[in-house]
């Protein structure tokens, strides 16, 4: 690097950064092989394994509560509007009839 600062030659910069973007993508294939092994090593623990399931089914769990609450609200929001909405059909029938 203090060459290439130095000299500013364009050859031994091009070098340079080639060595950066190898370096880089080994960077890159070290973490994504870390990631594999970490997932690897958490199955051969059972006791890891469980603990994940069930953070897992505790997070399904919650989510499935969030989404039911929601359901619930949007029902009682559609039966407030269900007389409403017969009003405006009937008066809407009675203003063609007439």
């Amino acid at each position: 690097m203090d060459e290439v600062m130095a000299t500013k030659n364009v050859d031994k910069m091009g070098e340079l950064k080639k060595n950066v973007d190898e370096a880089s993508a080994a960077v890159e294939q070290s973490e994504g092989l870390v990631t594999k092994l970490e997932g690897e090593l958490i199955e051969w623990n059972a006791r890891n394994k469980l603990v994940r399931r069930d953070e897992e089914l505790a997070e399904i769990d919650d989510l499935l509560k969030d989404f039911k609450s929601d359901l619930e609200m949007e029902h009682k929001d559609m039966e407030d509007e269900i007389p409403k909405n017969e009003n405006k059909m009937s008066q809407a029938a009675t203003d063609v009839d007439q």
